[in-house]
C-alpha cells in the first residue's frame, strides 16, 4: 500500500510515429499516475448522476488497497454503510461502479 510518502514507480513508454517518410521512436519516462485521471474518466462516462455519486471514502486506502481512492457507488448508500459492509467483502472490496 502506498503511502503519502511514497514515490510511484515511473513506467516507460515508447511512441512509434509513422507518416509517409518520417519513422521516428520516442521514449519517455512518465509516472503511472499521470496516465490515468479518475475524475476525467467519472466525468466520460457521465458520473455522478441521479443513480451514482462519487465518495472519497477510500481516500487514505483504508477499505481497500486495491481500488482507487475514489469510488462511484449506489447514491442511495452512505458512506457509513459502505464502511460496515466493507468488513465483511474479501479484503474489502464492495460492489461499485466500474464501467458505463
Amino acid at each position: 500500500m502506498l503511502s503519502a510518502d511514497d514515490t510511484p514507480p515511473s513506467t516507460q513508454l515508447t511512441l512509434r510515429v509513422s507518416r509517409g517518410w518520417i519513422n521516428s521512436t520516442h521514449q519517455t519516462l512518465v509516472s503511472g499516475w499521470q496516465v490515468y485521471n479518475i475524475t476525467t474518466e467519472f466525468k466520460r462516462q457521465g458520473v455522478p448522476d441521479d443513480q451514482w455519486r462519487i465518495t472519497k471514502v477510500n481516500e487514505k486506502y483504508g477499505i481497500c488497497d486495491t481500488y482507487p481512492n475514489m469510488l462511484v457507488v449506489p447514491k442511495g448508500v452512505s458512506d457509513a454503510t459502505l464502511v460496515a459492509a466493507a468488513k465483511f467483502r474479501s479484503k474489502g472490496r464492495l460492489p461499485v461502479f466500474t464501467w458505463r
